[in-house]
C-alpha cells in the first residue's frame, strides 16, 4: 500500500418510486479516503463510516464494501447506501488481507 492509496466512496439512493422500476433514484461519487498508515487503519475507517457488507458471498479481488441501505430519510422514504472501492494502488495481496481483517472485525470470522 502506498501513501497515495485511496478508497473511493460512492452513494446509491432509492425511493419508493424508483424501486418499483428496479432502479436507483440517484447515484454518484461522494468522496475519497487516503493517507492510511496501514491496512488496518483503512479497514477501521470504512467500519467507522458504517461498512458492514461485502459485495459477494465469497472473496472476490474486485469486490467492494457497503453500508447497505442503512440511511433512511423518513420524509421522502429515500434509502441511501454508501459503497467503498479500492483504487488501483492496492495489490491483490493487500485486497485479500483487507478482506480478512474486515470480516474478522465485523463478524469475528477468522477464516473468511
Amino acid at each position: 500500500m502506498t501513501s497515495n492509496s485511496t478508497i473511493k466512496v460512492y452513494y446509491n439512493s432509492v425511493t419508493p418510486e424508483s424501486s418499483e422500476n428496479g432502479d436507483v433514484s440517484d447515484e454518484g461519487f461522494l468522496l475519497s479516503f487516503n493517507r492510511f498508515h496501514n491496512l488496518e487503519d483503512a479497514v477501521d475507517r470504512i467500519i467507522i463510516e458504517g461498512a458492514y457488507y461485502f459485495s459477494s458471498s465469497e472473496y472476490d479481488e474486485y469486490g467492494w464494501y457497503s453500508t447497505g441501505y442503512s440511511s433512511v430519510d423518513y420524509k421522502t422514504l429515500t434509502e441511501t447506501e454508501h459503497t467503498f472501492h479500492f483504487d488501483e494502488t492496492f495489490t491483490s495481496e493487500e485486497r485479500l488481507v483487507f478482506y480478512h481483517m474486515f470480516m474478522l472485525k465485523t463478524r469475528g470470522i477468522k477464516n473468511a
